[in-house]
């Protein structure tokens, strides 16, 4: 809040004018007022003792070779299917095309295989089959 106040952004959408002048429709999730969910001054007082709520941790892992660095974003998440919720670890990739999950994630989450695909994976340098 205080960053917004002091950047005089919207209280809204975080854009440069006031809230008078917001042309957005976006409401706060918690209270449904006409401000960013992540400013609500509610959830600021909500005891504890309240349902817990999905959280995710976002890690950065780094890979050092002698001459680069690899910055891989992952975050560990609830995921659901209709059966059952569980953490995962979770790896990604704003590029990506299609997304893949572990056998054992797909057990833990009571999902049946959809098949069996070989793929190719190539980095700088070289070819590997998986």
């Amino acid at each position: 809040m205080n960053v917004v106040k002091q950047k005089q952004l919207c209280f809204n959408c975080f854009g440069k004018h006031r809230i008078t002048e917001c042309k957005s429709n976006g409401r706060c999730q918690n209270c449904h007022r006409k401000h960013h969910t992540s400013i609500c001054k509610e959830l600021q007082r909500k005891p504890e003792v309240e349902s817990p709520q999905p959280e995710a941790a976002v890690f950065f892992s780094s890979t050092k070779r002698s001459n680069a660095d690899v910055i891989l974003k992952t975050a560990i998440a609830p995921v659901s299917s209709s059966h059952t919720t569980t953490d995962a670890a979770i790896l990604v990739d704003e590029g990506e095309q299609r997304s893949f999950i572990t056998r054992k994630l797909a057990d833990d989450l009571q999902l049946e295989s959809d098949g069996i695909e070989t793929l190719s994976l190539t980095g700088f340098g070289g070819s590997t089959g998986v």
